[in-house]
């Protein structure tokens, strides 16, 4: 797994991220990709989704929410659990280092921005078995089955996001 020193830096290194919404409202923000913004040191994931501003209105404003940082290619990928909140106000865009001027008046006609606030992120390591030998394998499977967690994930609470 490429090495990064805390879980914001590795998050920040994605560029797009899948978006589930886990709300049972009938009127809710869809599931989707969307644009990865920031992570901040607080422990929000700023969201880009390419959603008509209008509808944003019909939407839950809060809800709890997963998401997924996935690319092709990586050695790991981040899924975290937690509260979205649909941020229509320019003023609460301001927090977000990533947004400029320009980019908040786009906003403000198609666009949509969701800070997600992580409670727990777990970092999956993939292809861990295919360099493991039989033995290993064994150990790990001993493993999954004592603890119920498999040797390639790492699990940080939002607490340690930025440590």
């Amino acid at each position: 797994m490429t090495n990064y020193t805390t879980l914001q830096q590795l998050m920040n290194s994605f560029r797009q991220g899948l978006f589930f919404n886990l709300s049972n409202s009938e009127w809710k923000l869809p599931n989707g990709i969307a644009r990865l913004l920031e992570v901040d040191e607080t422990g929000c994931c700023w969201f880009l989704f390419h959603v008509n501003a209008e509808q944003a209105v019909n939407y839950d404003q809060e809800f709890p929410a997963r998401i997924r940082l996935y690319e092709k290619g990586r050695d790991c990928y981040v899924e975290a659990n937690g509260k979205g909140v649909i941020l229509t106000d320019p003023e609460d865009w301001a927090a977000c280092s990533k947004i400029s001027y320009g980019m908040a008046q786009a906003l403000r006609y198609h666009g949509l921005i969701v800070r997600f606030r992580i409670q727990h992120a777990t970092v999956t390591e993939t292809g861990r078995s295919s360099r493991r030998n039989f033995l290993q394998k064994i150990m790990d499977e001993i493993n999954v089955w004592a603890s119920g967690r498999s040797i390639a994930e790492k699990v940080y609470p939002a607490s340690v996001l930025s440590h």
